[in-house]
């Protein structure tokens, strides 16, 4: 029994040290042992983002079609620790990204209508009262800044975002980082990479101040400025 014992560990400890002889052959820099510590290490990270109460939330809400549910959407969310104000409906084809626990970075106002976004969370969030976000838009707090002729995606700095009160966040927009002033429209399809101030109407890419919006509530915006 012993023999047989000692036969398996040798035969065990041929295999390793064939398998890390290959892995350096093949210009592994690191031992076997390293690399296979580094890849657990990786996985673990990777399993954590993956944010199972979401996961969870996303499929008890499944079954309910997207024309629906708007109300209680809300209800489930608030569950798992995003903070979402009163009278606000929530539309079918949230994604949430981010390291550790993101939900708690998240807050939205009052009020507001909310439907099909990706929000990057390494940083909070902060979305105000009677704000609309449309389908299809990213709202996220990460910028990349530019690396070497290596790697040209440098380091990532995070940066609180803010979208301000009845601000308009229209289909397929992209919000880089910064924050959208109070009543601001942002167009479909337009890449915010600069504050947008208050009461203005950007679109483009890069997004660009098109106009002023009045201030007056009595007054009409033309429907031309504002199509989604």
């Amino acid at each position: 029994m012993e023999v047989n014992e000692g036969i398996g560990q040798d035969g065990a400890s041929e295999g390793l040290r064939f398998l890390e002889d290959v892995y350096r052959y093949s210009g592994g820099k690191r031992s076997l042992l390293e690399h296979l510590k580094s890849i657990r290490a990786q996985m673990a990270l990777e399993l954590s983002e993956m944010h199972w109460a979401f996961l969870l939330a996303n499929a008890l809400l499944a079954p309910i079609p997207k024309e629906a549910g708007g109300r209680l959407r809300p209800l489930v969310y608030r569950m798992i620790g995003i903070r979402i104000g009163r009278g606000t409906c929530i539309g079918k084809g949230w994604h949430i990204e981010g390291m550790g626990r993101p939900y708690g970075r998240l807050t939205i106002g009052e009020h507001c209508y909310i439907r099909g976004v990706r929000f990057e969370l390494n940083a909070p969030i902060r979305i105000g009262n009677r704000v609309v976000v449309s389908d299809g838009v990213l709202i996220t707090t990460d910028r990349h800044e530019v690396g070497s002729p290596q790697q040209r995606m440098g380091h990532i700095r995070s940066r609180p975002v803010t979208i301000g009160d009845g601000a308009w966040v229209q289909r397929q927009a992209m919000v880089l980082g910064v924050d959208v002033g109070a009543g601001a429209i942002v167009g479909s399809g337009a890449v915010v990479t600069k504050d947008v101030p208050p009461n203005t109407f950007v679109a483009g890419v890069p997004a660009r101040i098109v106009r002023e919006l009045p201030v007056d509530s009595g007054q009409r915006v033309e429907e031309k400025a504002v199509e989604q």
